[in-house]
Formats: C-alpha cells, structure tokens, sequence
C-alpha cells in the first residue's frame, strides 16, 4: 500500500509511485544480496547506514551487499507499511531467509551456516534525488536475528 503521507500532496503521482517501487527493490534486492540492482537505484554519492554498514558510495554499497549475498538464500520480503512524502519514502518490511552461508558479524566473528529459516523485520528510509535514492538508513534488531539462528 502507498500513502502520499502526513498530509502532504505529492505534484506528479507518478514519481510518488516510482520512488515506492525504487524502495521496495533496493530493499529487496539488499535482502537478497542483488549489488547490480543497488548499484542502479543510488546515486554515485549514496550515504547509507545499517546495524552493519556505514557506507558513502554506490561502489561501497554495492560491495557491502554483495558480500552479504551468501550468508541467506531463499529470501522472501513482505512489505507492510509504504509511506512516500516529497522526496522521502519510508517502509517497513519482514524478511523470511534461509541462513546458508557464512555469515560475518564483525571483523573477527563468523557464523557458519545453520540451515535455519528465520525470520528479520526491519524499518528502510530513503531520501531521493530525482528517482535515484541519495539516502538510505535500513534499521532492524541484529540481536534477534543472531538468536534464531543460535
């Protein structure tokens, strides 16, 4: 579902529903792993942060996602909230994903694959230059995440 948000009128319907449609497949496709979608939904001087990334380019981003996309397969993303205002959109989202891969919680800490199917919700907000996103912060309980799969 997409709301134009807190009373706000957005000028051309369609942008409000391409940067929804640019939100949802950046979080997808940063879910499952997919670095060439990311690399073409941001900007070159995307800014994104996470529980697990701090990163000030598409280049980077794209790397950071890429080196996630063993530690899960089988991932399927449900989209709960979608909220667009102006330039900003924000969703909510649960993620059901096998853990079948490595998976590198910090530098000197890795996780072997269990085969455990667990479950993420998550918060992704994003800020847009034009239809390309500019700005992304994803928020989710990384702790809750690592105990399903413990």
């Amino acid at each position: 579902m997409v709301h134009a948000g807190h009373g706000v009128t957005p000028t051309v319907t369609t942008s409000v529903d391409e940067r929804a449609g640019t939100l949802a497949l950046a979080v997808a496709a940063s879910l499952r792993g997919d670095s060439e979608t990311i690399a073409r939904l941001a900007t070159d001087d995307v800014i994104a942060r996470s529980p697990t990334m701090c990163v000030s380019s598409a280049i980077a981003l794209a790397v950071e996602v890429e080196d996630r996309a063993s530690a899960f397969s089988d991932v399927e993303v449900a989209f709960d909230v979608l909220d667009v205002a102006g330039d900003r959109a924000v969703v909510e989202w649960t993620a059901c994903m096998t853990h079948s891969g490595p998976l590198s919680l910090r530098d000197d800490v890795v996780l072997a694959p269990t085969g455990v199917r667990c479950s993420l919700a998550g918060v992704t907000v994003a800020e847009f230059d034009g239809c390309r996103i500019r700005a992304l912060r994803e928020y989710w309980d990384e702790t809750a995440l690592v105990a399903q799969l413990a």
